[in-house]
């Protein structure tokens, strides 16, 4: 058998637990071809390589922001706009 494996991409999110910064989530869209393994070869892959952890795959603010400056069309100013409108929404 095998696995098709599809790339999301980012968008704005909205996870209420997000206390600073942008937060962000995975879109509807994919990329178009995705990667398409054999289960045998990606289950042989996870067992060789360490799962992480949660506070290995929790992303702080400023890595949040560079990945939407790097995936989406949004602009610094734009981010700057969202990032203010996301503070005086918490408070």
């Amino acid at each position: 058998s095998q696995l098709e494996i599809r790339e999301h991409v980012i968008v704005v999110g909205d996870h209420p637990c997000c206390r600073t910064g942008i937060p962000i989530s995975l879109g509807w869209k994919h990329v178009e071809k995705p990667v398409v393994k054999s289960i045998d070869e990606h289950e042989y892959f996870r067992s060789v390589i360490p799962r992480r952890t949660m506070m290995e795959l929790r992303l702080n603010e400023v890595e949040r922001r560079k990945r939407l400056f790097k995936f989406t069309d949004l602009t610094q100013n734009e981010l700057n706009e969202l990032e203010s409108e996301f503070q005086e929404d918490r408070f």
